[in-house]
């Protein structure tokens, strides 16, 4: 999010400020998304004992 304070704040471009935050959240959620899906396709059922 520094991207994102250094471009809009600094240069007080009030008009990219939406844009910008949502290509960088989108930049950051979209490995953490794939990682998660990924870890948890990864994960084999656990059989019940008994």
């Amino acid at each position: 999010m520094s991207g994102y304070l250094f471009i809009v704040l600094l240069f007080a471009a009030i008009y990219y400020g939406p844009d910008v935050f949502v290509y960088y959240a989108l930049t950051f959620l979209i490995p953490v998304g794939v990682g998660l899906y990924l870890i948890r396709a990864r994960k084999e059922p656990v059989a019940k004992q008994g």
